[in-house]
């Protein structure tokens, strides 16, 4: 079950709308960054939601690195 190129960018803005957010003085934590990888690979991130597995990390460094390469070209 693939997502459209819509949902791809919608998702993709989604992600990119967190990151003009205020700027905290806190940290930001590892988890922060694999919340952020796996939600990319369709992790949904509620209250509930058990941790990410393997797959969904997968496939969200898997999106994240054609981003990145995307951003290079």
């Amino acid at each position: 079950m693939g997502l459209t190129s819509r949902a791809r960018d919608e998702k993709a803005h989604r992600l990119a709308s967190d990151a003009v957010k205020p700027v905290s003085t806190q940290r930001k934590t590892l988890s922060h960054y694999l919340i952020k990888i796996a939600r990319l690979g369709g992790y949904l991130a509620r209250a509930n939601d058990p941790p990410p597995g393997n797959l969904i990390m997968w496939r969200g460094l898997s999106r994240f690195i054609d981003i990145a390469t995307g951003a290079k070209l």
